[in-house]
């Protein structure tokens, strides 16, 4: 699983004054609009660097040369997520939200030509008023003035950009702070869930409040992220999303999903149907070490179902890598250590130049001969083709989610196939026939 960054989560509960409560989101892309401003990237706690400018600087114009103008940034320990090169402040230096966004740093890169910035603005305040332990008149009324000052600085300071203010992964981060404060009893539990709503309910607050009292060329708007769609950690939140104001629901799907295209779908359906609001997804992370050679297609596929079933926009984890495995990165970066562009980046920046996602994901046929020793291919009547038959695999090789592989140790249905071992492998139906070329 990628790293975290302190698990953190993203709802925008209302249970305030009803002139809230049903407002209809204006917030709306046409499928296919405009793929530079659907298909965005996250930049956030990279490894490593290449250039003497502020690591938020370099990451975002990274991002913009490579096309896209929706770009997703942390707020929360900007000096450690934008550690190199930098002037951004210790956590104890930066008192509220809006602290973070009036430093140089974020004000060149609010002052860029992107068109949409999802920003994460969880700065631990939860945690330091103590939501868990349930909040006082006091601590709602700061943090409502935190967000609305953040929202009001936005639409005052920056023209026809849109900003969606986000606080990342609800359920998850629900589930570590309620953990971490050890509260297992129901009636804590059930206090703790009062003040992670009383929590959100501030936040929306704030900034419904900006978008009343000031005109602007540019929007902010507020999100709910869910991190789970069918697991139960997820069903008491949505069943609360009827009382909520937030105009958009994020879905970040890698942990829930992976490469499987049939539960992505289905997850995307349900999130349709029960929250009722316009989505987007707010992170695809597909590490090329667990898929090689298939990092592209994965994410290209995932990237066409979410924009056919509505998505506002898709947002890929991330510009350079963030995580270490066994001593080598996991995979994540669109620019590799090498300050190599991956085949994914070329895709991506392809995509959004052509302004057209017509094409199939494919998996060629240099992907199985690389593998091993290929003998041949498993082609059933009318398709391209299945399926291959590898001996002698280069690496151990764990088939993506869907696959099924028959390997020399058993005679079905075996879960890894080891270095040096022979296999057969089919991929799923639901995915396009490999090309034989």
């Amino acid at each position: 699983m990628k790293k975290r960054i302190k698990r953190l989560f993203g709802v925008f509960l209302v249970a305030i004054m009803a002139v809230s409560l049903f407002a209809t989101p204006v917030f709306a892309i046409s499928s296919y609009d405009d793929l530079s401003k659907q298909i965005g990237v996250c930049h956030a706690a990279g490894n490593y660097n290449f250039t003497k400018e502020p690591y938020l600087i370099e990451g975002a114009k990274a991002i913009r040369n490579m096309g896209s103008k929706t770009i997703k940034l942390f707020l929360q320990h900007p000096r450690e997520k934008y550690r190199f090169n930098t002037t951004l402040p210790n956590d104890e230096k930066i008192p509220n939200i809006v602290d973070v966004l009036k430093t140089t740093e974020f004000k060149k890169v609010l002052n860029m030509d992107f068109t949409t910035y999802v920003l994460q603005t969880h700065l631990d305040t939860a945690d330091s008023y103590g939501w868990v332990n349930g909040l006082s008149a006091a601590e709602k009324k700061k943090i409502q003035k935190d967000y609305y000052d953040s929202a009001s600085y936005l639409l005052k300071n920056y023209k026809n950009k849109t900003f969606i203010l986000e606080h990342w992964e609800a359920e998850l981060y629900f589930q570590n702070c309620t953990k971490e404060a050890g509260i297992k009893d129901k009636k804590k539990l059930d206090t703790a869930w009062q003040g992670f709503l009383d929590y959100f309910t501030a936040r929306t607050a704030g900034v419904e409040q900006a978008k009343k009292e000031i005109k602007s060329s540019s929007s902010v708007y507020s999100s709910v992220e869910l991190i789970w769609i069918s697991k139960p950690a997820t069903y008491k939140l949505i069943n609360c999303l009827d009382k909520v104001s937030a105009d958009l629901i994020g879905y970040s799907m890698s942990d829930d999903c992976g490469s499987n295209t049939d539960t992505f779908i289905k997850n995307l359906k349900l999130l349709k149907q029960k929250t009722n609001r316009k989505f987007y997804i707010g992170e695809c992370a597909i590490a090329s070490s667990e898929y090689p050679g298939l990092q592209k297609e994965i994410v290209m596929s995932h990237l066409k179902n979410a924009l056919d079933m509505g998505s506002e926009f898709f947002l890929v984890w991330q510009i350079f890598d963030n995580e270490i495995v066994n001593g080598k990165d996991r995979g994540f970066g669109l620019i590799t250590r090498k300050n190599e562009k991956t085949p994914l980046y070329d895709e991506l920046a392809k995509t959004i130049k052509q302004n057209s996602l017509d094409h199939e994901a494919v998996v060629t046929a240099e992907y199985f001969k690389g593998l091993g020793t290929f003998e041949k291919w498993l082609i059933p009547e009318g398709a391209t083709a299945r399926g291959a038959v590898i001996h002698n695999l280069k690496e151990d090789f764990i088939p993506p989610s869907g696959w099924v592989i028959h390997t020399s140790r058993k005679p079905n249905g075996d879960t890894i196939c080891k270095k040096g071992e022979s296999m057969s492998v089919y991929i799923p139906d639901n995915m396009p026939a490999f090309l034989i070329e």
